[in-house]
């Protein structure tokens, strides 16, 4: 197992998003121990980008001290796609924790002199609303895989049970988007007349994973909710850039993932997920200067 690096043994560009937080204590939310997570993606406009990075560090920040422990929002930019393209990780316990936002965006004077100020003086004036691409905001709703494990655990607390319980991987082995140096989403749609032995493959298969590779990656397996229907996700979570080499070189799902049952030659695997539907998509924790895709 390898041992976790500390942030100045990974580097400015690979600092964990937890370095983000003013107390990144035991009580914060992250992919393993949430109930589910809000996705939300927005486009920079280019000339704004460092205006809109630092509004939404400025943000993030105000809203994670608010909220404490109720929800906990991390920071990501694309690596190796849209550069342009910032992520948001919102950790919630359960669905209804989500009007805590609402209230804030409607009642809390700190969060209304952010987004409705004057950020950009000395370009024509404006906010949030010129530096982001109008119409670029999406949000996707990623509830760890339910009924791979018994329906009590974390009942009571959180919306479905937390990822980590997907896995045996050890809580010091275990690597998260609080932790990790690099989360890769891979993305696919499962047929419906295999939806359930789809996810069963899903989780074998990120399990399989989990043993080969501990304490270096992590992967979890969601699914969407309130979105289209059987697109599955998978959140990989990196230790470091070593260990993207070790994800792209390990075998893919074979017959032997499948779950049992399901012999039949014309329900392998392959034919368990729509042609084409797959995709990935790189994220690593934003800090300011961080100094990958722009000055």
């Amino acid at each position: 197992m390898a041992t976790p690096a500390s942030h100045d043994e990974l580097g400015p560009a690979l600092r964990p998003a937890s370095a983000q937080l003013s107390n990144p204590d035991a009580s914060i939310l992250h992919s393993a121990n949430c109930g589910l997570i809000v996705h939300r993606v927005g486009r920079i406009c280019e000339a704004f980008r460092g205006e809109a990075r630092d509004f939404a560090r400025t943000l993030q920040g105000h809203v994670n001290d608010a909220l404490g422990s109720t929800a906990t929002t991390l920071l990501y930019d694309e690596l190796l796609g849209d550069e342009h393209r910032f992520h948001w990780f919102v950790h919630l316990r359960k669905p209804n924790d989500y009007v805590h936002f609402i209230h804030m965006s409607d009642d809390d004077e700190d969060v209304r002199e952010l987004v409705e100020s004057d950020r950009l003086e000395h370009k024509g004036g404006g906010n949030w609303d010129r530096m982001f691409e109008e119409g670029s905001f999406r949000e996707t709703i990623m509830v760890p895989q339910h009924g791979l494990v018994p329906a009590q655990v974390d009942s009571e607390e959180l919306f479905v049970p937390a990822g980590r319980h997907q896995t045996t991987q050890t809580d010091d082995q275990l690597v998260h988007s609080a932790n990790a140096a690099i989360v890769v989403r891979r993305t696919a749609r499962v047929r419906f007349r295999f939806r359930e032995q789809g996810r069963r493959l899903g989780h074998r298969w990120a399990e399989g994973l989990n043993r080969a590779h501990a304490g270096d990656l992590t992967a979890l397996l969601y699914e969407e909710t309130w979105g289209r229907q059987d697109r599955l996700h998978w959140l990989i979570h990196l230790r470091s850039f070593e260990c993207l080499e070790r994800l792209v070189r390990h075998p893919g799902p074979s017959l032997a993932d499948a779950p049992e049952g399901n012999e039949r030659s014309d329900e392998r695997w392959s034919h368990m997920f729509v042609d084409g539907s797959f995709s990935d998509t790189i994220l690593v924790p934003h800090f300011e200067g961080r100094g990958l895709h722009w000055p």
